[in-house]
């Protein structure tokens, strides 16, 4: 079966999920079991994809053994948490997705998401990956295909002192997955995803140019294990070396090492900014071009650009404090008048950011080195220039004249949207260009 891309997801969540294989996707949870101490009434744990073809999306069902257990968060994490979730509710399973209309998604090991229950029984509960499909895109027919060859998984969530009434695990009393409450992560769980990986790294190698697409692999998948499923690898050695080899080859040493790159649409751009030291890969074999970019990112980028000069005194900002790896860049740019925050003495550091933040941060920087701000384009052409903040017209009209920020399309310019580490890099090496 194949799906016009424009209605994968309205049309996909909550309807049958019995498509043949098409990749090879497995899918599991950072725990097999949570025992909760009296009193305490959440629980919490990863959903894990890992999968050996490149990829556009994923949707996922899971259903809850029974009333007394309800989803109260669902949180989209890292490269994924760039794609807002599609969520619906049918028959007491809650279908949730993210699809990019192509292949974004490298082969590797993925944290997609962190689901948070609210526990209020005694007796012994599950949860259950009840269907799932991970989406490839047909580039040339703009169709969509869907794999539901994974095996579902089920966690179990007890009561300490109690007799489980429904099976399950429910031994231990370590540290539930993802940040979650206390729980029992078994061995063979944390050596499946290990063994996964292990595998992953295997499939490298003698190390050629060719590598590069493999080595992100294997980078990708130990990247998401915990700290205890990374014990479990017995070859990360070989993933290491096989990394410095593949950097050092004659034939990479002038591109780019990061093997999502290729053919993209900001390669100059992202080649201008690692090679000036304005940006790194999200791994040594990844750049990660279309995730979205935090705020924290964005003035670490404009504080390198600076030379990261030294810095001193207390952060303004009560949300950033000392010893992070982006301090001392927030507190250049605050003193330094680039930053101003986003209220009540916080900077959100995490958040990510704006295409008009961006705008805002950049002619404060232009400001900071004395250049010249006084251009102002008129943006009645596009569509939804009426949605950007009063705070950041000036800087929106100042950057589309400059030429750092064009629109998203024609009519668009997109204010509100998130920028991408793509845009980012394109934007550095525009303003590095023009201030020449």
């Amino acid at each position: 079966m194949k799906t016009p891309i424009k209605r994968l997801l309205c049309g996909l969540l909550c309807a049958s999920l019995s498509l043949p294989a098409a990749l090879a996707a497995n899918i599991t949870a950072s725990v097999t079991s949570i025992t909760l101490p009296k009193g305490e009434s959440t629980a919490s744990f990863d959903l894990i994809l890992t999968a050996d073809k490149a990829f556009a999306g994923a949707e996922f069902g899971l259903k809850p053994s029974a009333d007394d257990i309800t989803l109260t968060s669902l949180e989209m994490l890292g490269e994924i948490g760039g794609n807002s979730p599609v969520q619906a509710d049918k028959n007491g399973i809650h279908y949730f997705g993210f699809f990019t209309g192509s292949n974004a998604y490298q082969p590797g090991t993925y944290k997609v998401a962190r689901l948070t229950y609210r526990y209020t029984g005694s007796a012994s509960r599950t949860v259950t990956l009840t269907s799932s499909k991970i989406v490839t895109v047909d580039e040339d027919s703009k169709t969509t295909e869907g794999d539901t060859s994974s095996e579902p998984f089920t966690v179990t969530i007890s009561r300490a002192g109690t007799t489980p009434s429904e099976g399950g695990n429910t031994s231990g009393g370590g540290a539930g997955g993802g940040g979650g409450v206390s729980g029992g992560t078994t061995v063979s769980a944390d050596q499946t995803a290990a063994d996964a990986v292990i595998k992953l790294i295997n499939a490298i190698g003698t190390v050629s140019e060719n590598s590069g697409s493999a080595i992100s692999a294997a980078r990708s998948g130990y990247d998401a294990l915990t700290d205890t499923q990374k014990k479990l690898v017995t070859n990360y050695n070989k993933l290491t070396q096989a990394e410095q080899v593949f950097s050092s080859l004659p034939s990479v040493g002038d591109k780019l090492p990061f093997t999502d790159m290729n053919g993209h649409w900001a390669y100059d751009a992202v080649s201008y900014a690692y090679k000036n030291s304005l940006m790194n890969g999200v791994n040594a074999s990844r750049f990660a071009p279309d995730s979205t970019l935090n705020r924290a990112m964005m003035v670490t980028m404009l504080y390198r650009m600076t030379g990261s000069p030294a810095v001193s005194g207390n952060s303004v900002f009560s949300d950033v404090p000392s010893g992070k790896w982006y301090s001392d860049a927030v507190q250049w740019a605050s003193v330094n008048g680039v930053v101003n925050g986003v209220g009540k003495h916080r900077f959100a550091p995490d958040t990510q950011i704006t295409r008009e933040q961006m705008a805002s941060m950049m002619m404060r920087y232009a400001q900071f080195k004395q250049y010249s701000t006084g251009k102002s384009a008129d943006l009645s052409a596009f569509n939804d220039a009426g949605s950007i903040s009063s705070w950041a017209l000036e800087s929106m009209k100042w950057a589309n004249a400059a030429g750092l920020i064009n629109g998203r399309t024609a009519s668009t310019i997109a204010p509100q949207d998130t920028a991408t580490r793509a845009e980012a890099a394109t934007i550095l090496m525009r303003f590095c260009e023009m201030s020449k």
